[in-house]
């Protein structure tokens, strides 16, 4: 007599079989989405880089060829810590191409094509976290080829700005020395983090903000920082009295 083997899983199995297909699923569903995770940050990270490229270049471009800063104007070593980020104006400067042919009457008395560049921080709200405070950061380029004609282009350089200030500091004369000492120096030179880093020198810290994965999260996870500095070449350009 031939024993036949019932045919099917067992209660057992079943409960065995489907554990390891969660445990699989449950593995397959946390490196999925955390791969994604990781490149959606990539992505965000990518453009935080190239937003911070366009206002370094901009800025770079602007500052190295211009012949006056009108504004920020400076101000003392120890207010530059408590500056703080706000909507408007942040920086204007003029760029003048100098003619050595022209007449005292043109162009203010410089003669040549005068270019004035203004920048300016707009403030918006972001749809994931609506009470964060955005700002855009636009410039605006006035070209004036002759006295009472201008023409001006209007591009926006940055969005995503959590904070944003730009400023000068003054110079701090460096104390006087005695001579007769035994290592004599006239001047003491100091650190310009003690005196201060000139008029030339104009210094930028923003923070710009990538994009939330998690809007209800409203911590400064979000916040890329930096800090740098850009030199104005030559001195200030003014007419001849």
């Amino acid at each position: 007599m031939i024993k036949r083997t019932p045919l099917g899983f067992t209660l057992v199995e079943v409960i065995i079989v489907s554990g390891l297909a969660c445990l699989i699923l449950w593995g397959v569903h946390k490196v999925f989405f955390s791969q994604a995770r990781m490149v959606t940050q990539s992505v965000e990270m990518m453009k935080v880089n190239d937003l911070f490229r366009k206002i370094i270049s901009n800025l770079t471009n602007d500052i190295r060829e211009s012949t006056q800063i009108i504004f920020p104007v400076p101000i003392n070593l120890g207010s530059a810590s408590i500056q703080i980020t706000k909507p408007g104006e942040t920086l204007r400067l003029i760029k003048r191409e100098i003619d050595p042919f022209a007449t005292p009457n043109e162009s203010q008395g410089l003669g040549g094509k005068q270019r004035e560049v203004v920048y300016e921080l707009n403030q918006y709200s972001d749809p994931k976290a609506p009470t964060i405070k955005l700002y855009k950061l636009i410039r605006t380029e006035y070209i004036e080829d002759s006295p009472g004609q201008k023409e001006f282009h209007k591009v926006e350089v940055s969005d995503c700005i959590r904070d944003l200030v730009i400023f000068r500091v003054y110079r701090k004369s460096m104390p006087y020395q005695d001579i007769k000492k035994k290592d004599d120096r006239i001047l003491d030179l100091l650190p310009s983090y003690e005196t201060g880093s000139g008029n030339n020198l104009v210094h930028l810290r923003v923070t710009l903000e990538r994009g939330r994965q998690n809007p209800r999260e409203l911590g400064n996870v979000y916040d890329i920082s930096m800090t740098t500095c850009f030199y104005k070449r030559g001195k200030e350009v003014f007419s001849n009295p």
